[in-house]
C-alpha cells in the first residue's frame, strides 16, 4: 500500500520509487515552502536531496519538477482529492443531463 503524505494544499502519493523523505520535500515545496524552511524542518541539504528527485520524475528545473509530480500523480490537491470523494458519496439523483436528440439533418450539410 502506498504511503500519503498530507500538507496544507497537496497531498503526496508515494510512486515513482520515491523516498519518504523525497516526498516530503515535494509536498513541502507544493505547500509554498522555501528551500531555507524546508532545509531546517527535514535537516537535509534539498539541492543534494532534490537531484534523485528530478532524475525519478524526469525534471530539469524545480518548476518542471512541480509540474511533473502533478502530471505523475504523485502531488494531487486537496481540493480536488475533497471534490472526488464527496462525487462519490453522493447519490445519483439525475443531476446528469439526457442526451437530446440532433435537430435536423446531416444531409443539409452535405453539398
Amino acid at each position: 500500500m502506498s504511503k500519503e503524505i498530507l500538507g496544507n494544499e497537496v497531498i503526496g502519493i508515494q510512486s515513482q520509487s520515491l523516498t519518504e523523505t523525497e516526498l516530503q520535500i515535494l509536498v513541502a515545496l507544493a505547500d509554498g515552502k522555501t528551500d531555507s524552511q524546508v532545509e531546517k524542518e527535514l535537516s537535509t541539504d534539498i539541492t543534494i536531496a532534490s537531484r534523485p528527485i528530478f532524475a525519478k520524475l524526469g525534471a530539469k528545473t524545480k518548476t518542471h519538477m512541480m509540474s511533473r509530480a502533478f502530471l505523475l500523480g504523485v502531488l494531487l490537491p486537496r481540493a480536488l482529492s475533497a471534490l472526488l470523494c464527496l462525487a462519490m458519496v453522493l447519490p445519483d439523483d439525475g443531476f446528469r443531463r439526457e442526451r437530446t436528440r440532433i435537430r435536423g439533418s446531416y444531409s443539409r450539410l452535405i453539398v
